[in-house]
């Protein structure tokens, strides 16, 4: 699953970063300003919901806040046993879907609404204004979010660099507080070519895909697709297999078939690799370090893609990593209806445990992208370093993370 850095010793980044494709890159490097971060807080209540300040990361013209919103029982109903709807029924499960999202639209509204209960001051006195800007989630299947939801919030005017903290507070008189993220040190590797086929690429996509299920349905999540994701997975490998396109030896199809007979319980989680029975293991763990860093490092470009890596937050049951792009994350198909990232990131630790990461939210401008990305399971408390790998269509890219601050000299 994992693959090897791409350089033993790879060289510090200083902010800047070359150009890959000529001056396309260049600017799009010069375009990623310098920001800082905040994170440490810890949850506070509402009167409809317990909000967990994560991480805020500002600049010179604007902060985002990114919290995780919950409803007071945790918004995770217990999953129903899946049952065949038949025909007859069909016309009232409709009517029940739309009952389900005008009432997950009902709890999002009074679940936003205490966003306007909160107000936040700095160590200077400097009082902000909070505005929603953005929220994701899924829905349950009673129309409760499922799960904590994640939601941005912008905050006027923008935080500056000197202040020491920022304290939430509610209408009832609890506070948190958001201190200043001290700096750590981050080390890029060289870019190197992607060594795989396009097939192969497919199946290692296909094989990341479903451990993230897995991980999801290890938290106890209802998702009765699982089987259905793992045939579509199979059938796909069945089908490169017979293009030809796919070395003959490779190994992938045959972990494929013995990581969906894992997660349809067909098969223990002893036949799997060492690396991935440590995520199943892992996932339903909730007990990873409080840590912010603020790391501020531009890379070098990734098939045209400049990314500044500002911060890191691990809090309980995952971590996040908070990225800038330019010019864009993201590219659709022609017709706008399907989107996918340019660029793909994954993680492991000094103690040999994997992450992987999902998108859940950011914000985009006309000429960079906002990231969020949740890495699962939480972070190992002993690791003392991650590295990261970012992978495009044609190049991958090592990052090392020191996960503490730089020592103060």
């Amino acid at each position: 699953m994992s693959e090897q850095p791409a350089s033993a010793h790879p060289a510090p980044c200083d902010g800047a970063a070359p150009a890959a494709s000529g001056s396309d890159a260049s600017d799009a490097a010069d375009a990623l300003a310098e920001r800082w971060s905040f994170g440490g807080a810890t949850t506070i209540t509402t009167s409809t919901s317990v909000i967990t300040p994560v991480a805020l990361i500002a600049g010179a013209d604007h902060g985002l806040l990114y919290a995780r919103l919950a409803t007071p029982d945790g918004g995770m109903p217990a999953p129903p046993r899946p049952w065949r709807v038949p025909a007859p029924a069909r016309p009232f499960m409709r009517w029940l879907r739309r009952m389900r999202a005008r009432e997950f639209a009902r709890t999002m509204r009074a679940m936003m609404s205490s966003v306007d209960e909160l107000s936040v001051v700095d160590s200077s006195g400097t009082a902000y204004a909070l505005q929603h800007v953005g929220s994701s989630g899924g829905r349950g299947l009673a129309g409760k979010p499922l799960g904590p939801m994640s939601m941005r919030l912008r905050l006027e005017p923008a935080p500056a660099r000197d202040i020491g903290w920022l304290e939430v507070r509610s209408p009832d008189g609890t506070t948190t507080r958001l201190e200043a993220s001290p700096r750590a040190l981050a080390r890029a590797g060289q870019l190197t070519a992607m060594p795989a086929s396009q097939s192969e690429r497919t199946l290692w996509d296909l094989l990341r895909g479903l451990l993230r299920d897995g991980l999801f349905a290890a938290r106890k999540v209802p998702d009765d697709r699982l089987s259905q994701r793992c045939a579509a997975a199979l059938a796909n490998a069945a089908e490169i297999q017979r293009s030809g396109d796919l070395d003959p030896a490779s190994q992938l199809p045959d972990l494929l078939r013995r990581l969906c007979a894992v997660l349809t319980g067909q098969r223990p989680a002893a036949s799997l690799p060492a690396g991935w029975r440590r995520i199943l293991d892992a996932a339903a763990l909730a007990d990873g370090p409080s840590v912010h860093l603020d790391f501020g490092t531009t890379l070098p470009a990734i098939d045209g893609v400049s990314v500044r890596v500002d911060s890191l937050a691990s809090v309980a049951g995952s971590w996040r990593l908070y990225l800038r792009a330019a010019p864009g994350w993201w590219q659709s198909s022609e017709d706008g209806r399907r989107r996918w990232s340019r660029v793909n990131v994954d993680a492991e630790d000094d103690r040999g445990n994997i992450y992987l990461s999902t998108f859940t939210g950011g914000a985009g401008r006309y000429w960079e992208d906002e990231l969020d990305l949740e890495f699962l399971p939480c972070l190992d408390p002993l690791a003392s370093g991650v590295t990261l790998t970012f992978r495009g269509q044609r190049e991958r890219l090592a990052v090392d993370l020191q996960l503490g601050p730089v020592a103060a000299s």
